[in-house]
C-alpha cells in the first residue's frame, strides 16, 4: 500500500508542478494526437508516396495517386472505396533497371489525376520505370478503360522521375497543358510546357533552348481568360555577370496558338517574365528579394493571385506571400521584349514591334517562328500591396479563404512538418499576418526525413483541407473550435471559423456564413486572458501494483485542456482514480 501512496504522491507532484512551470495555454500550438480527434487519415502499409489529387464533386470523392497505386476516398467518412494498382510491367522495370542505377524510380509513381468535365473521363499517368504512360479510366471505377486507345505516351504529361516538377491543367475544352521535365535518353533533361489532345496540333516550348527555360522548377498553371499561365523558377539568363541566380517566373500561351509553322510543333505566343516579391529595407530606397516561389493560389471570383516565395537555402530561413491581380499580369505582359546584341552584352528592352498580343480563334499561322526571336519581357510583375514576411519558416504550400472583407490563409512549412493558419488584418493600407493555428503534421514514429507533404488541395464549400503525404492521406477541417471551453477563450482565440453558442454553451464551428459578424476582428489572439484549468480526458485504465501484492485498475487524468494561467483555477477533482484491488 506504502508503494502505491507513492507513486500517487509523485503523480500529485508532477501534475502540481507541471501546471506552475507552465503558466500559459498556447492557443496557437495542436499537436498531431489533438489534430487526429479533427481530422481523419488514410494510411496503409503498402501504399506510399501519395502525390497527385482530384476532387470528384459528383461522386463525392477524392482520387489520388501514389507509388503504384491510385486510390479512391469518400469526402464525407473518408472510407476507401477502391485501391487499383498500376504497377509497371516486368520488362519496362528490367529496362529501366539497365539505364538507371537508382532502382527505386523504376516504379510506376501517378503523378497525373485530372477529371475532363464535359464526360468526366478520368485522365492518369505515371512515371512508369522511365517510360511515362496514360490511361483514360472511369472515375468511378478505376479498373474501366473509356478511350479506344488504351495506352498513350505520358512524355511531357508525366515526368520520367518521380523527383522532377510536375504540374498540369487539364482545362473544359479537353486539353492538357502540362510543364514538366522529359529524359528521353537517361541523363539528358529536356524540360518543356506542352499542350497536348488538342484538336489542333500538340504544341511545345522550343527544345533545348534556355532562352525559354533554364533548368527550372515548375509549381503551378491557371487558366485565366484566353491564356495559359505557367508559374515556375529557373536560373536567370539576363543577369549572368552578377552570377547564377535564381528567379522567378511567369510564362503565357495563347489557347489559340496553332504553331509557329505549317509543320511546328513550337508554341508561337510564348513569353515570360520575372515575377518579384520583395521586402522594402529601413531607408525605403533598397529591397530584399525572394527569388524562389514555392506556391501559387489562385481566388477566381476575385481575380487575386497568392505567391509564396522562399529565400535560397544558403543557411538563411525566411518566405514571403505576395499578392498580384490578373489586371497586373495582363498589362505587364505588353511590355516590350528583352534582346541582347551579343552574348557578352546587357539585356536591353527591343525596340523591334512584334505583333504578338493577338489570342483568338482567328489567329493565324502566317508570323514567323518565335524561337528566332526574343521570349522575355521588359516588365516586371509586381505586387500591389507589401510583400507578408515570415521570418522564421520555409514555405511549401500556400492555401486561402476569403470571405467578404476576411481572408485566411493556410501555410504548410516546406519540410511538412507543420500547418500555420493564418487571419489577414488589414489596416488602411497596410496588412498584418496574425497567427490563428500551428498545427503538427508529422507523426511522432516517422523521422523527418521519412516525411514529406507533396500536394495540397482546399475545399472551399467543406471547410477542409486535402494533403498527400509521403505516408498517408490526411483531411484536415480548418478549425478545431471545440478547445475552447469558455466564451472568453472562444472570443480571445480570434478565430473567424469559432463562434459562441449562448443557448448550447459551448465554442462552435462556422462555416464562415456569419463572418459578417467578425468585422471586430481587428486584432491578434489575445493570449494574456485569465483562463481556469480544465481536466483533459481520463487515461486508459492500467494495472497498479501494491507491496502488499494486490492488483488494481488505476487511471489518470491532467490539468492540461487547457492549464490555469494569469490567475485561473486549479481543476477541482481527483486526478487518479483506482478501482477493481484484488
Amino acid at each position: 500500500m506504502k508503494k502505491l501512496l507513492l507513486v500517487i504522491f509523485y503523480l500529485l507532484l508532477f501534475n502540481i508542478c507541471s501546471i506552475i512551470a507552465d503558466k500559459s495555454f498556447d492557443f496557437h500550438l495542436i499537436s498531431y494526437n489533438e489534430l487526429l480527434t479533427s481530422a481523419q487519415v488514410y494510411q496503409n502499409d503498402d501504399d506510399h508516396m501519395f502525390d497527385a489529387i482530384t476532387i470528384d464533386q459528383q461522386h463525392d470523392q477524392i482520387i489520388v495517386g501514389a507509388k503504384n497505386v491510385i486510390i479512391r476516398l469518400s469526402l464525407g467518412d473518408f472510407q476507401l472505396l477502391e485501391r487499383f494498382k498500376w504497377e509497371s510491367s516486368t520488362n519496362e522495370k528490367a529496362i529501366c533497371h539497365n539505364q538507371i542505377q537508382t532502382f527505386n524510380e523504376c516504379e510506376n509513381y501517378i503523378r497525373v489525376i485530372a477529371l475532363r468535365s464535359h464526360d468526366q473521363s478520368l485522365l492518369t499517368c505515371g512515371t512508369n520505370a522511365y517510360h511515362p504512360i496514360c490511361v483514360w479510366r472511369r472515375p468511378d471505377s478505376l479498373s474501366t478503360f473509356v478511350s479506344n486507345e488504351k495506352f498513350i505516351s505520358g512524355s511531357g504529361k508525366s515526368p520520367y522521375n518521380s523527383q522532377y516538377s510536375s504540374v498540369y491543367n487539364l482545362i473544359d475544352t479537353g486539353e492538357l497543358y502540362s510543364a514538366t521535365i522529359n529524359e528521353p535518353i537517361f541523363g539528358v533533361n529536356d524540360p518543356l510546357i506542352q499542350r497536348s489532345f488538342s484538336l489542333k496540333k500538340q504544341l511545345r516550348t522550343q527544345q533545348h533552348d534556355s532562352n525559354w527555360l533554364k533548368n527550372p522548377y515548375f509549381v503551378r498553371i491557371l487558366n485565366i481568360g484566353q491564356y495559359m499561365y505557367t508559374f515556375f523558377r529557373e536560373t536567370s539568363l539576363e543577369h549572368l555577370s552578377c552570377g547564377m541566380n535564381v528567379y522567378s517566373r511567369l510564362a503565357r500561351v495563347c489557347k489559340y496558338d496553332d504553331g509557329a509553322m505549317q509543320f511546328s510543333d513550337t508554341f508561337r505566343s510564348y513569353s515570360k517574365l520575372r515575377i518579384l516579391c520583395s521586402k522594402k529595407l529601413l531607408n525605403e530606397i533598397n529591397s530584399f528579394d525572394f527569388n524562389e516561389l514555392q506556391s501559387i493560389y489562385f481566388h477566381s471570383s476575385l481575380n487575386l493571385i497568392y505567391g509564396a516565395f522562399n529565400v535560397p537555402k544558403s543557411g538563411l530561413i525566411g518566405s514571403a506571400i505576395c499578392i498580384y491581380t490578373v489586371e497586373q499580369l495582363e498589362s505587364v505582359f505588353k511590355s516590350s521584349f528583352l534582346t541582347q546584341k551579343s552574348n557578352n552584352s546587357y539585356w536591353m528592352p527591343s525596340s523591334t514591334e512584334q505583333d504578338m498580343e493577338k489570342c483568338d480563334s482567328s489567329l493565324s499561322n502566317e508570323l514567323l517562328p518565335v524561337s528566332s526571336g526574343p521570349v522575355l519581357r521588359s516588365k516586371v510583375l509586381q505586387s500591389s500591396f507589401n510583400a507578408l514576411i515570415l521570418d522564421d519558416i520555409r514555405i511549401g504550400h500556400l492555401l486561402v479563404d476569403h470571405f467578404n472583407d476576411l481572408t485566411i490563409l493556410f501555410v504548410i512549412t516546406l519540410d511538412g512538418l507543420w500547418l500555420r493558419k493564418y487571419s489577414l488584418i488589414v489596416h488602411e493600407n497596410d496588412k498584418q499576418l496574425c497567427l490563428i493555428e500551428q498545427i503538427e503534421l508529422k507523426p511522432s514514429m516517422i523521422s523527418s526525413d521519412e516525411w514529406k507533404v507533396n500536394k495540397a488541395e482546399f475545399i472551399s464549400q467543406k471547410k477542409e483541407i486535402i494533403l498527400t503525404t509521403s505516408k498517408s492521406v490526411l483531411k484536415i477541417s480548418v478549425a478545431r473550435c471545440n478547445r475552447f471551453n469558455t466564451s472568453h477563450l472562444c472570443s480571445a482565440a480570434m478565430d473567424p471559423y469559432c463562434t459562441w453558442d449562448n443557448y448550447y454553451q459551448r465554442c462552435t464551428f462556422s462555416k464562415l456564413l456569419s463572418w459578417k459578424n467578425f468585422r471586430q476582428l481587428l486584432t491578434c489572439p489575445i493570449l494574456n486572458i485569465t483562463m481556469d484549468g480544465s481536466w483533459t480526458s481520463w487515461s486508459s485504465w492500467s494495472t497498479c501494483q501494491q507491496e502488499t501484492g494486490e492488483t488494481c485498475q488505476c487511471r489518470t487524468r491532467t490539468c492540461t485542456q487547457p492549464k490555469p494561467q494569469f490567475g485561473g483555477k486549479l481543476c477541482q477533482g481527483n486526478f487518479i482514480e483506482i478501482n477493481r484491488c484484488e
